[in-house]
């Protein structure tokens, strides 16, 4: 999970600001991370790796705002998939962490990071 959702996110970030957009003085980098601040329940691998993303994030903003990269993130909350299983949905229920219906839902929310 680390290796997929941080260290994945680190290197095409890496790649696209060093080939494209570094190059053309611009561009736009939105990740998408867990809402992770009132702790996610059954899934602390994902968690500390969104949260791993979450400063990646922060940090390439800073970097690369001098070539007119603007980096961003937007954490959209729990979206229903079939890697969410009910016992996880009830969970986060109880914690009041918010559920998305569906991975389409989140679409409006990278729109306005645009």
């Amino acid at each position: 999970m680390v290796r997929n959702n941080l260290v994945g996110t680190f290197h095409v970030c890496r790649e696209v600001a060093n080939q494209a957009m570094i190059p053309a003085k611009r561009g736009r980098i939105v990740n998408v991370i867990a809402n992770i601040y009132r702790g996610f329940p059954g899934m602390v691998h994902t968690g500390a790796a969104r949260a791993g993303v979450e400063n990646m994030t922060m940090s390439l903003a800073v970097e690369w705002a001098q070539f007119g990269i603007r980096v961003t993130a937007v954490a959209p909350g729990v979206i229903k998939s079939s890697g969410t299983a009910a016992e996880k949905m009830a969970a986060f229920a109880r914690a009041g962490i918010a559920v998305m219906k569906r991975p389409a839902d989140v679409v409006p929310l990278l729109k306005e990071r645009l």
